[in-house]
C-alpha cells in the first residue's frame, strides 16, 4: 500500500508516494525529498515537519518519528511535509542541548586517556567539546584514545570526545 505525500517548500509543491509495506529510513526519505527540489542545498541543512490531525507542524528527524508521521497520516490518507532551511548554524546552547538530547538516546561512549576503559561520556565532557572558549576546548582535546582511529575521517588516534558503536565490533567516530 502506498501513501501519497505532498511536500511544500516556499511556493513550490511536489508530490510523491511512500510505500507503507517497506517504509524508507529517515535518511533515505530526506535524501529523496531534497533531490526533488533542485535549488535545495545537498548538505541536508533542511528541517522537515509534518502536519498532524490537529493542524500542528511536528518536526521529525529519525526513523521512529517518520514512522509515526506515516502511521498518523494513514487515517487522513496523505502525508503533508513542510521544508524549512536553517539560515544560520545553531547557537552554542542549542548545539549543547541537541548533543545532550542525542547522548541520552543514542549509544555514546568515551574513554579515559589513562586507563582506556569505556565509560559513558559525561555532560561536562560534551560541554567542554562544544564550548567556544579555548580553555574548555583544550580540556576536551586532552582526551587521547590510544590505538583507536576514527572510521569517518581517519583521524588516528582520536583526540577529544569519541563516539563508539555499542553493537558493532569495531566502529568509532571522533566528535
Amino acid at each position: 500500500m502506498s501513501l501519497p505525500v505532498k511536500i511544500y517548500y516556499k511556493e513550490e509543491i511536489r508530490r510523491t508516494k511512500c510505500n507503507l509495506s517497506d517504509p524508507p529510513s529517515f535518511n533515505d526519505f530526506k535524501r529523496k525529498v531534497i533531490q526533488m527540489f533542485v535549488y535545495l542545498p545537498r548538505d541536508g541543512n533542511v528541517t522537515m515537519k509534518w502536519k498532524d490531525d490537529g493542524g500542528d507542524l511536528i518536526s521529525f528527524d529519525s526513523d521512529e518519528e517518520l514512522g509515526e508521521a506515516l502511521d498518523a497520516s494513514c487515517v487522513a490518507g496523505m502525508l503533508l511535509i513542510f521544508l524549512e532551511m536553517s539560515d544560520s548554524p545553531p547557537s552554542y546552547d542549542e548545539a549543547v542541548a541537541a548533543v545532550e538530547n542525542r547522548a541520552s538516546t543514542e549509544p555514546m561512549r568515551g574513554t579515559s586517556a589513562t586507563n582506556n576503559e569505556t565509560q559513558p561520556a559525561s555532560s561536562s565532557d560534551l560541554r567542554a567539546a562544544l564550548d567556544p572558549s579555548p580553555t574548555r576546548r583544550e580540556e576536551a582535546n586532552q582526551l587521547l584514545h590510544f590505538g583507536i582511529g576514527c572510521d569517518g575521517c581517519d583521524q588516528f588516534p582520536i583526540r577529544g570526545i569519541r563516539r563508539k558503536c555499542e553493537t558493532c565490533p569495531d566502529y568509532d567516530l571522533c566528535f
